[in-house]
């Protein structure tokens, strides 16, 4: 499995995101316009890089029944301004668009419903043991729980 989930991932710019899918339906030109936004925050070309194909792969077309849920994500999205149904969209489409991604919000589920706290060493070391030794797996980790807490779906305790 690959990670592909890499990055700090903000609320904002899934917000920018959507909207520019909304508005434009090219990829790159999306990809062009999200890039000055991002480089306000990531200076790194390849961590900008990397945090764009996210973005794109979470709101960008897909093939097969995928683009179906994607579709029906950007009309409700144009259709709704409240900020908990939009975390709700991005949620959904990141989970579809990342497995690593969804096993650890997965993970990060369980624990909270077992009135255990989120730790990210033990959700890294869960996701190893399920899916083996990923190299980048300990930082993906901490961005997931990063991304989780930025969009207001986990709070520090």
């Amino acid at each position: 499995m690959l990670i592909g989930f890499r990055r700090n991932v903000y609320l904002e710019w899934l917000e920018q995101t959507a909207a520019l899918f909304c508005m434009a339906q090219d990829p790159a030109e999306v990809r062009e316009r999200l890039d000055a936004v991002v480089a306000l925050t990531v200076q790194s070309g390849v961590n900008r890089r990397q945090t764009l194909d996210i973005l794109c792969n979470t709101w960008g077309p897909c093939e097969g029944p995928a683009e179906r849920l994607r579709e029906e994500a950007l009309r409700i999205y144009q259709e709704t301004t409240a900020n908990g149904q939009h975390v709700a969209l991005h949620y959904g489409l990141t989970l579809m668009a990342f497995p690593f991604f969804r096993e650890g919000a997965r993970i990060v589920g369980q624990r909270l419903r077992f009135g255990g706290a989120v730790r990210t060493d033990e959700v890294r070391q869960q996701l190893l043991a399920s899916l083996g030794n990923l190299g980048a797996a300990a930082d993906a980790v901490k961005r997931i729980i990063f991304s989780l807490r930025n969009w207001g779906l986990l709070e520090d305790s």
